[in-house]
């Protein structure tokens, strides 16, 4: 009988301890100080109701998998604070072009860095400033939790005078565009660019209300199409 995984394994050693089921075909976690049982013996307990809720909990295949996308060495709560700054300044749900997106990850960049690991307040003293609690959890036990500064803006003021004077020495829009382009270098194509080109007219000549009265031989009643090639912007 092959090894299991570390998780499953992990699982299905921790379900069979309950009921005192040592399994031998797990070798990754013997157990020298009990006696062994054959494999397909059942002891007492393993056929119960709450026997069979636990191991739904500890064998369940959405938390293996979820174990096993766990990094085992490093902690990945500041690439989550990081991934939830950006999304507060780049939502998914909109639209940004290049050199704007290079922009808001700009400040991105430094609004993280200034309050992605925030500081405890203090007093006009020096002293350490505290809150008072009362979690849930504790079953009305008073506890304390740290007071946080809120989140500091003033790097904007840092970015301000530097603006500025780019706005002195590029006046107009297309100056500005002009000179941003020879810092930001290789910048990606459309995603459209690689689609074939179609004729814009027939496109126009093609195309169908889903509303149109259609007769039984398929051709449209009482439509006229007029000559739009006046209005044609190619």
């Amino acid at each position: 009988m092959t090894e299991l995984g570390y998780p499953s394994a992990k699982a299905k050693h921790v379900s069979n301890a309950v009921p005192d089921v040592h399994l031998q075909a797990e070798s990754r976690y013997p157990d020298e100080n009990r006696p062994r049982s054959p494999v397909n013996t059942p002891r007492r307990g393993t056929l119960t109701r709450p026997h069979k809720m636990l191991r739904e909990v500890v064998e369940s295949k959405f938390l293996l998998r979820h174990i096993q996308k766990l990094s085992p060495v490093h902690h990945t709560y500041g690439l989550e604070v990081f991934h939830s700054v950006v999304n507060n300044f780049a939502p998914k749900s909109t639209h940004i072009y290049y050199p704007a997106m290079v922009a808001r990850l700009s400040i991105v960049g430094q609004h993280f860095n200034e309050n992605g690991k925030p500081h405890q307040a203090t007093t006009l003293d020096g002293q350490l400033c505290w809150r008072v609690s009362y979690p849930k959890g504790k079953k009305g036990k008073t506890v304390v939790v740290k007071l946080n500064i809120t989140a500091v803006t003033y790097y904007i003021d840092n970015m301000r005078q530097p603006l500025m004077e780019r706005r002195r020495l590029f006046p107009s829009y297309q100056e500005a565009v002009r000179e941003a382009n020879k810092f930001l270098g290789y910048k990606p194509p459309a995603v459209t660019s690689f689609l074939p080109k179609v004729d814009k007219r027939t496109l126009i000549l093609q195309r169908r209300s889903r509303f149109a009265n259609v007769q039984n031989n398929g051709a449209l009643d009482n439509t006229v199409i007029f000559d739009i090639s006046f209005c044609l912007d190619i």
